[in-house]
Parts: structure tokens; C-alpha cells; sequence
């Protein structure tokens, strides 16, 4: 999250709706992160609790409170002011780091991310299927983060074309992992 922001070169659709809540309302990216988080969780719990777990709420909590600690190494480097390529490095960094973790969350039992909750619930009372009702609730982020001054850019562009194929394959490779060492365990 951090580094998606603060490169200046726009972020995932979320990271758009959290950088403009932190410029519009003069809070920390953490600050804006722990907002989001309550009200997915609280809805998620409401529209479709069966999903939620402990994982859903201690993920969310831990990471909201790991931006502003991680923010503090990162603005420092002031991104935005560095020389293109680093700014891709850094952007670059940045997709894999929240991919990846997408991709390890997807394989933690008990607990969905709330807004995947969400999506869910969506897809099961609506016509439409999940990847639809994500991409309606990205989008939405998206549009309102833009409006409130979040930055879009080339780095949104770039989370909308790769971070789908990244979670799926860290996922396969975590899964692999986790039955690769149950089946060693077990002999």
C-alpha cells in the first residue's frame, strides 16, 4: 500500500479510495485504512457473516496498523520526487507486496477479506458472478477515491492487468507448499 502511494504513479483501486480519504480528510493512509476496514468488516458481518472469521478481522486490524509503521521507513525516500525508473522499481515492488499477500490471505482458513465477503454475498442475491460484483465494488472504490483526490494512474492500470494472475499463482504455490509439507509431515 505504501509504496503504491507514495511513488505518485496511482495505486489499486482501494489504495485510490484510502490516498484520497488521507489528502481530503488530513488523516494517515493508516488511519484511512482502519476506516475502510471497520465499515467492510461491520457490513460484511451484516450481509454475510458466514464468511467473515477471526483471520477477516485480525488481518484486517494488523494490516491497517502496519501502514503508518511501514509509511514511517517509506516517505522518507520521498518516491514521488525520484527518478522515473525508481519510481517503477519502487511501483513494481509495491504489486508484487500486495499481491502476494492477497495471494497467501486466499489460503489462510476462516476468513475472507471483507470486501471479497461482500462480493460474495453479492454474487449469491444478485445476478452476476463474484468477479463481477468485485470489479463493481473496485470500480466504486475507484470512482469515489479519484473524486476525493486519490491519484490514478499508470500503477492502477498495471494492478488491474496483473494482480489477478499474481494472487492466483502465489496462492497455488502457498497451497503447494502447505500440502507438500502435510504430506512430508504425515510420512
Amino acid at each position: 500500500i505504501c509504496l503504491f502511494v507514495e511513488v505518485g504513479l496511482g495505486s489499486d483501486s482501494i489504495d485510490v479510495l484510502l490516498d484520497g480519504m488521507s489528502r481530503t480528510f488530513g488523516i494517515t493512509l493508516g488511519q484511512a485504512d482502519q476506516i475502510y476496514v471497520v465499515v467492510t468488516t461491520i457490513i460484511a458481518l451484516v450481509v454475510n457473516r458466514r464468511c467473515v472469521g477471526i483471520w477477516s478481522i485480525v488481518g484486517g486490524i494488523a494490516a491497517s496498523l502496519m501502514v503508518d509503521a511501514v509509511n514511517l521507513v517509506i516517505t522518507p525516500l520521498e518516491l514521488a520526487e525520484q527518478a522515473m525508473p525508481v519510481r517503477i522499481v519502487a511501483l513494481l515492488l509495491g504489486q508484487l507486496g500486495i499481491s502476494g499477500a492477497y495471494g497467501i490471505y486466499q489460503t489462510i482458513a476462516h476468513g475472507a477479506n471483507a470486501t471479497d465477503a461482500i462480493a460474495l454475498r453479492l454474487s449469491e442475491v444478485l445476478p452476476g458472478a463474484y468477479t463481477v460484483w468485485r470489479m463493481v465494488l473496485d470500480a466504486v472504490c475507484l470512482v469515489t477515491g479519484a473524486m476525493i483526490g486519490g491519484v490514478f494512474g499508470v500503477g492502477t492500470v498495471l494492478y488491474v492487468l496483473v494482480n489477478g494472475t499474481i494472487v492466483a499463482r502465489v496462492a497455488q504455490v502457498v497451497t503447494a507448499l502447505k500440502q507438500r509439507m502435510r504430506t512430508t509431515g504425515a510420512a
